[in-house]
């Protein structure tokens, strides 16, 4: 089990492009993406949401 967060700094860009990628087109992003991304916009709301993508990152695990 990785105690790796799922954003860093060598993925921040990864996760900023598929962002940009989901708000031109949401089809053109996986379905997992889909989920995380209209989860942060709920939470951050559609102006804060790119923040919210890398906050809620930062604090989540992957196993």
């Amino acid at each position: 089990m990785s105690t790796e967060a799922i954003t860093s700094v060598f993925n921040d860009g990864y996760v900023v492009e598929a962002y940009d990628t989901y708000r031109r087109d949401p089809s053109a992003v996986d379905e997992s993406w889909r989920q995380f991304f209209r989860f942060a916009e709920q939470l951050g709301g559609a102006a804060g949401a790119a923040g919210a993508v890398l906050a809620i990152g930062s604090d989540t695990n992957i196993s």
